[in-house]
Formats: C-alpha cells, structure tokens, sequence
C-alpha cells in the first residue's frame, strides 16, 4: 500500500490511498481439478426434504429451551426474525409420536419435484393428543403420498 504525493491532493479531500495487489486468474482446469475432491465415495444425490429439516431444527429449539439457553419461543422467534406463530408452528412437531419424528428424520432424500409431505399436512396430526391416533393419521398421510 502507497500514500501518493501529499502535495498533489487538496485540502479538502486528503491525501489518497492506492491499493496494489497481485491476482492471479484461475484458468478453467484449475477450477476443475479444485472441484475433483480426493474422496471418491458416492454420495446420494437429492436433497432432503424440508420437513426433515425442520424437526430437526424443532427438536434443537427444544434443547435450547430445556437448556435454559433461551427462556421460551417469544425469545426464539426474536433472535430468529422470526413471529412467534411460526416459531410455535415449527415447535409444535415436538408434539408428535417419537416414531413419527424418526421416520421424518430418516425420511428419503428427494430426487426430482416437490416433497411429498409438508409441515402444513402434519400440523392437524401433532395437535392430536393420543399418539396412537396420531400414528394411524401420519400412516394414511405417507400411503397417499407413496411413502410406505
């Protein structure tokens, strides 16, 4: 870094600042030999459903609660930007069978369209109190969307 000449700048603006650096362009197979990882396993394409991740993220926001490192959903939905309404929305998949959140959890990742299930079709099930119920909704849920 170099100051220019302090005599040829005005009073007004100060004296100028140039900034010099050496790039080097990356040439086309430079990106592709960064882009070949050593590791040759197959990973399974696809990506996982939302639904997947958003139990996961209930069950964390749980924890964090059970923690005592927020004190309730109000404080969640702050920190997050998020209304507290959403907050209890995701938070009410904490409300389902623990068989159920397992098979969300360890649902198949998904190749091509849009996911098969959504928060919203689970939201009436995890309001049921009995888990037996809900285990016979969330059943009839994953026959209509060919998930069984």
């Amino acid at each position: 870094m170099e100051l220019n000449n302090p005599q040829s700048t005005s009073e007004t603006t100060g004296p100028s600042i140039v900034i010099t650096s050496r790039i080097t362009p990356r040439t086309p197979r430079a990106r592709k030999e960064e882009n070949q990882s050593e590791d040759t396993t197959e990973v399974d394409k696809g990506r996982t459903p939302r639904i997947t991740k958003l139990m996961a993220l209930a069950i964390h926001l749980q924890r964090l609660i059970n923690d005592g490192v927020v004190h309730d959903c109000a404080d969640i939905a702050r920190l997050a930007g998020l209304t507290r309404a959403r907050i209890s929305q995701i938070m009410n998949l904490t409300l389902l069978a623990p068989s159920i959140q397992e098979d969300i959890l360890l649902m198949p990742r998904i190749h091509k369209g849009h996911d098969p299930i959504t928060e919203r079709h689970l939201r009436i099930i995890a309001l049921i109190p009995d888990w037996d119920k809900q285990a016979y909704g969330w059943k009839s849920l994953t026959e209509k969307n060919n998930l069984v």
